[in-house]
C-alpha cells in the first residue's frame, strides 16, 4: 500500500513537472516592448503601437491578439494604393533575430469596443500568442497624439 502511494505521488509529480515545461509558461524567444495605444476619447475604435524582436532562431506567426480591456484586436498595415492610404489585414511574422517596428501610417493593431473609455496616461495589457502556444503581454500606455 505504501509502495502504490509512493508510486502515485511520484507519477502526480512528474505531471507536474510536465505541464510547467509547457510553451505558455516557458521563456518565448521574443518580446513586446515600447507599447502605446492612441488617446481617442469618444470612439469604438483605436490603434497601438509597439516594437516586436524575434531572439530566436526560428520565425514565429502571431494567431492570437486579445485584451480583457476591448472586444476584438486586429493586426493592419497601411499601404498606398491608387494614390488613397488603406488599412489592410496584416499577418505579424517576425523573422529570427530581428524587429518589426508597428508605428503610426504603417504597421498597427487596432483595437475595437473598448470595455470602458480610455484615460490618458494609464496603462493596458495586450496578450499575444504565437504558432507554438507561446504567449507574450505586452504593456500599453494610453498617450496623446499631439
Amino acid at each position: 500500500m505504501i509502495q502504490a502511494k509512493s508510486t502515485l505521488t511520484t507519477l502526480v509529480m512528474l505531471g507536474v513537472v510536465l505541464l510547467s515545461l509547457s510553451p505558455t509558461s516557458q521563456a518565448c524567444p521574443w518580446s513586446v516592448s515600447g507599447g502605446w495605444v492612441r488617446f481617442v476619447s469618444t470612439s469604438s475604435m483605436g490603434g497601438a503601437y509597439a516594437q516586436f524582436e524575434n531572439l530566436g532562431n526560428k520565425p514565429v506567426s502571431i494567431t492570437s491578439i486579445i485584451s480583457p480591456a476591448f472586444g476584438s484586436i486586429e493586426s493592419h498595415q497601411s499601404v498606398l494604393s491608387d494614390g488613397k492610404m488603406q488599412m489592410q489585414p496584416y499577418q505579424i511574422q517576425l523573422e529570427p533575430h530581428a524587429k518589426l517596428m508597428f508605428e503610426p501610417k504603417g504597421k498597427h493593431l487596432m483595437l475595437f469596443d473598448p470595455v470602458k473609455p480610455l484615460s490618458l496616461k494609464s496603462h493596458l495589457s495586450i496578450r499575444f500568442t504565437d504558432n507554438t502556444g507561446c504567449v507574450v503581454s505586452g504593456d500599453f500606455e494610453v498617450r496623446e497624439i499631439i
